[in-house]
């Protein structure tokens, strides 16, 4: 699935996103888009720590704006918690973290922990190990002569509509800028965030960038070995845990 993180324009131009070009969710972009418009770009200063949850002009952001500035604190300290913990991963890193809040425990209710690992613990801690793998997967499938090819016949696509952007890091810079160049314009925000979308998952599907992107992640996979395999192995095994507990706290077949 492909939803990128509220991360700045110039890094967006720079760096990409990490799970791009690995897979894209055509029915979900087609549908909803990609989720910009619930992510940190909404605030210029990016400052807010609920921001990724409080959709802008929203009835929560409302609400927000009706306490003081010690109800907010309050109401940070509920959401995300206050107690920073030094984590320690097994490949040298070493980053905090605060695990505690209503936020934390919700994750470690879905996603599960573990004995030294409470709330958000278990979760910080398979998923960082695992993102710094699929961002080395991802980087190699980028380079692999089969997307950069699906990626050009892209390219050509979004064009052929107006949208002139010669990858999916440009677009998406793009729709950064104009979030935070006019975060009060959501509507306006949200149709071009819509039209990119829409158009992008015609051209994904037409460019057959998923089959492309599918073959070269297989292949980078295989070559993996010790702790990097283990790694995904562990995120995929924990995805298995929180589906089929997500299934049973909704009350859903799984």
């Amino acid at each position: 699935m492909y939803f990128p993180s509220g991360n700045s324009a110039a890094e967006y131009e720079e760096y990409g996103d990490v799970s791009d070009p690995m897979f894209v969710d055509v029915q979900r972009v087609r549908s909803f888009g990609y989720g910009t418009y619930l992510g940190d770009t909404l605030n210029p200063n990016g400052t807010s720590s609920t921001a990724a949850v409080v959709q802008s002009g929203g009835p929560e952001e409302r609400y927000l704006d009706t306490l003081s500035r010690q109800r907010i604190r309050a109401y940070t300290i509920a959401f995300a918690g206050n107690t920073q913990q030094e984590v320690h991963l097994p490949d040298g890193k070493t980053f905090f973290t605060s695990p505690d809040g209503c936020e934390g425990w919700a994750y470690g209710d879905v996603y599960g922990t573990t004995k030294r690992d409470r709330g958000i613990l278990h979760y910080t801690v398979v998923f960082t190990l695992a993102q710094d793998v699929i961002g080395g997967v991802a980087q190699r499938v980028a380079q692999s002569q089969g997307v950069e090819d699906a990626m050009s016949r892209w390219s050509s696509c979004m064009a052929r509509a107006g949208l002139d952007f010669p990858s999916r890091s440009v677009e998406f810079a793009t729709l950064v800028r104009a979030y935070q160049s006019h975060p009060k314009s959501v509507g306006r925000n949200r149709h071009r965030e819509m039209v990119y979308a829409r158009r992008d998952a015609f051209c994904t599907v037409s460019a057959k960038l998923n089959q492309a992107s599918e073959q070269a992640t297989r292949l980078a996979v295989r070559q993996l070995t010790g702790s990097a395999a283990d790694a995904l192995e562990s995120w995929w095994n924990m995805q298995l845990v929180a589906a089929s507990r997500s299934a049973r706290i909704l009350g859903v077949s799984s």
